[in-house]
């Protein structure tokens, strides 16, 4: 087996997974994983706007092993209706991210990892890090390091008291952090519906 593909393997979650793929401009792309075989991995992707040779990155966060991000190029497109295709995807790179490391204040935050698809003064496809600072289902405030401005969209990788987070939000606020760096309030605009529901259990329960 290819060691990159074999890497790939062991940092992805098992299949079935969700997850946002970002594409060479930057854009998010819903996918999920199913499977792998034959050193590919076989996936549904929900846009039509895929051709072969396509590079695509899945951003992965293991709590215990850090952010991975997994390059891949589409080789294989299968339409299955108006807006899904099931693609082979072979992976040509894994690479580490810096792992997060909290100060002892910070133990019970979660770190986040952030890509800019609208920004004011970053570009599309910029990655960013952050801390989760609160959550509800229907929305999100980190403290960043760098200066976000109200409207600003990204797509959001954490978790929170063991449930994942995947999905894109809106800036609505942002307020300079006692301890420096800026606390920025975000919308979801986009988040799973199972995600949602647990989110509202979590909301209940802490009321």
């Amino acid at each position: 087996m290819d060691a990159t593909f074999a890497m790939a393997l062991d940092v992805l979650p098992p299949a079935p997974w969700d997850a946002r793929a970002i594409r060479e401009d930057g854009g998010p792309v819903g996918l999920r994983l199913l499977g792998a075989k034959d050193g590919r991995l076989h996936c549904t992707l929900d846009s039509v706007d895929i051709e072969s040779g396509l590079a695509l990155t899945i951003p992965v966060e293991l709590p215990e092993r850090g952010g991975f991000s997994v390059a891949c190029v589409v080789e294989q497109v299968v339409p299955l209706g108006a807006s899904r295709l099931a693609v082979d995807l072979r992976v040509t790179e894994v690479t580490r991210r810096k792992p997060f490391r909290a100060a002892p204040r910070d133990e019970a935050r979660s770190p986040a990892v952030l890509w800019v698809v609208e920004a004011v003064n970053h570009g599309v496809g910029t990655e960013l890090t952050g801390w989760v600072v609160d959550v509800s289902p229907g929305g999100i405030g980190f403290m960043v390091t760098v200066l976000l401005q109200p409207g600003d969209r990204l797509l959001v990788q954490t978790h929170y008291d063991a449930i994942g987070i995947q999905g894109e939000v809106m800036v609505t606020a942002i307020d300079r952090g006692a301890e420096g760096g800026w606390r920025a309030a975000c919308q979801f605009t986009e988040l799973p519906d199972e995600t949602r529901a647990e989110l509202e259990i979590l909301s209940r329960n802490a009321a």
